[in-house]
Parts: structure tokens; C-alpha cells; sequence
């Protein structure tokens, strides 16, 4: 059970490292393995560790809120329009809309309701996963 716990582990930590930081959130598809299988990994490493090695807890932590930023695929594609540009600059300096609609989705409600529900599940998975530390 720890080692599968373990290569689970070990593949979504690479998935996190090959990712952009400054994204709101990453399409589920992305992640090796089910989120559900992801969080029951990090519980069992958890229960393993123990008290000991208090940098890989925080880590394991961290790594188990952070999954909550992987949502719905469609929900990750309004993310992506969302960071776009409003306007870009050719090479020769012409001055264009990137995507029509990256301006109304900036100020509708599918982007703050998506962006909303992953603050509030980051949250949520923050007070779980204290309570279970």
C-alpha cells in the first residue's frame, strides 16, 4: 500500500514541477492519476511519516491542497482565455484583439465562479488535511 502510495506520489509531483505557477487553476486531465487516488496517497504517506520529517509533512500538505487548483478541463480552458492578453502587438507594431471574448469572459461570471470554487475547495481541503495531520 506505501508503495503504491509512493509512485503515485512521485508521478503527480512531477506533473506539479512541469506546470506554470502563476496559473489559477490546470486541467484535471493533466494529473497521472485520479484526484481521489492522489489524496488517499498522500493520507497514507502521511499516516507512514508520522511526526518525523516535518519539511516532507508540509509538502505532502501542500501537495494536497494544491490538487484542488485541478479542475474540469472546460473550467481549465476558461482559465487559459482569461490570462490572455486583451490586446497584442505585431511585428509590426499593429495593435489587435487577441480573442474577442477574452474581455466579456474577464467580466462575467464563469470565470469568478470558477475561480471562487477553487479558493473555497483549496480551503476546504486545507482544514481536512490539517485535521487528518
Amino acid at each position: 500500500m506505501l508503495a503504491m502510495a509512493t509512485k503515485v506520489l512521485n508521478d503527480y509531483s512531477k506533473a506539479l514541477a512541469a506546470l506554470e505557477p502563476a496559473n489559477l487553476g490546470f486541467a484535471q486531465s493533466f494529473l497521472p492519476h485520479s484526484k481521489t487516488a492522489i489524496r488517499e496517497a498522500t493520507k497514507t504517506a502521511l499516516s507512514h511519516l508520522g511526526t518525523a520529517q516535518p519539511q516532507l509533512r508540509e509538502a505532502l500538505q501542500r501537495g494536497y491542497v494544491y490538487l484542488e487548483q485541478f479542475v474540469p478541463d472546460d473550467d481549465a480552458e476558461v482559465l487559459m482565455l482569461a490570462a490572455l492578453p486583451v490586446q497584442v502587438v505585431d511585428s509590426n507594431g499593429a495593435v489587435s484583439s487577441a480573442i474577442d471574448d477574452v474581455q466579456s469572459l474577464r467580466e462575467g461570471h464563469q470565470l469568478n465562479e470558477i475561480i471562487l470554487r477553487i479558493k473555497s475547495d483549496m480551503a476546504r481541503a486545507l482544514q481536512e488535511i490539517s485535521n487528518f495531520s
